[in-house]
């Protein structure tokens, strides 16, 4: 099992940094010092590789996300928590590696595309749904569109390498993204309480002003 995860995480850096195309299964042995062979004793091939990395992901995000969802009850403050953690989950990775998986393999995709459409949909509707119990939001919009758009948009920053200007970060562009988003939703309660929220350059630590 260790030698397993060492395969993945080895496997998940480089990917990360060159996109999952261009690293072959000799970098990956290379990359921790073991032989080929180890690795297909323990991954069938490449896209077995890449699907169990994948795996990897959308389980640790489900299980995050859940976490933020339960342990933070203002709506506001769990947007402003989520996207600190997409931002540190994906900000050193290649857009390459996305448009990868996409091409070359489509069914591990699909998972990435059935975890949002799903679980962070769901979730982004939940909050939208309690911050209009706790007269935050406004009630003259379909939440699900909302959620959809608030899903597409985050993760929109790290797949599309056009949409990003070298001049600025990819935590401020998401920061800003999530900003808008809140605004638009917001009634004038909202807007008081999204005043509170601490929005930090690298959008770390993400808390209530004091």
């Amino acid at each position: 099992m260790e030698i397993m995860v060492r395969i993945q995480q080895s496997a998940d850096r480089l990917f990360r940094k060159f996109g999952i195309r261009s690293v072959t299964m000799d970098d990956v042995a290379k990359e921790i010092a073991i032989s080929k062979k180890t690795i297909y004793s323990c991954f069938r091939d490449k896209n077995d590789l890449v699907s169990s990395i994948i795996g990897s992901h959308i389980k640790q995000n489900e299980e995050t996300i859940n976490k933020i969802i339960h342990s933070e009850p203002n709506p506001i403050q769990r947007f402003a928590s989520i996207a600190a953690f997409i931002i540190e989950t994906y900000d050193d990775m290649n857009p390459s590696m996305i448009n990868d998986l996409r091409k070359f393999h489509p069914e591990t995709f699909d998972k990435i595309n059935e975890f949002r459409d799903s679980k962070v949909i769901q979730h982004a509707m939940k909050s939208i749904n309690d911050g209009r119990k706790m007269g935050f939001f406004r009630d003259d919009f379909h939440d699900e569109i909302i959620a959809r758009a608030f899903s597409s948009l985050t993760f929109f920053v790290f797949e599309r390498p056009k949409f990003n200007d070298p001049n600025i970060s990819k935590e401020d562009m998401v920061v800003e993204i999530i900003k808008y988003h809140l605004r638009s939703i917001c009634n004038e309660n909202g807007l008081k309480e999204l005043e509170k929220v601490n929005w930090p350059k690298k959008a770390e630590n993400l808390s209530p002003k004091k």
